[in-house]
């Protein structure tokens, strides 16, 4: 029996499927959480840079599963249900086909310095758990969670 389940759409109660989804590595030209709906940059001539959007105005969502996804780094794009023209391990889509592959066009400065202060300070957040961890043992003689 063939159902047509959609991702976006409201199940049946206690309805079961197994679904493709298209996915496309793309890098990232501002930090992005994921399951954040992305569009492609302005600079559509390079397949693969995207950047926040609203969901009417998406090509897809940063990976779900991914937590945090820094400036310049790839990740996958789960593309909307029902954009895709032909789905199989293979597949097409008019926005990602029609672009001619580039070379990538360098990160605004400005978005360079703040990935590397975002670094800085998750690396200090890091320490500051890590000694804060370690002045818990202590004072509570080795034993945590007693």
């Amino acid at each position: 029996m063939s159902h047509k389940y959609e991702l976006g759409t409201t199940p049946p109660a206690g309805a079961r499927d197994a679904v493709h989804v298209a996915i496309f590595a793309a890098t990232a030209r501002h930090s992005l959480a994921g399951g954040e709906p992305v569009r492609m940059t302005s600079h559509d001539k390079v397949p693969g840079y995207v950047t926040r959007c609203d969901m009417a105005n998406a090509i897809g969502v940063a990976d779900p599963f991914a937590t945090f996804i820094e400036a310049g780094t790839p990740f996958w794009v789960v593309l909307k249900p029902g954009t895709v023209t032909n789905l199989r391990h293979e597949w097409d889509h008019p926005q990602l086909d029609a672009a001619k592959p580039a070379p990538a066009p360098a990160l605004d400065a400005d978005l360079t310095t703040e990935n590397a202060r975002l670094k800085k300070e998750l690396k200090d957040a890091k320490a500051k758990i890590s000694k804060l961890d370690e002045e818990c043992e202590e004072l509570s003689g080795g034993c945590r969670g007693c």
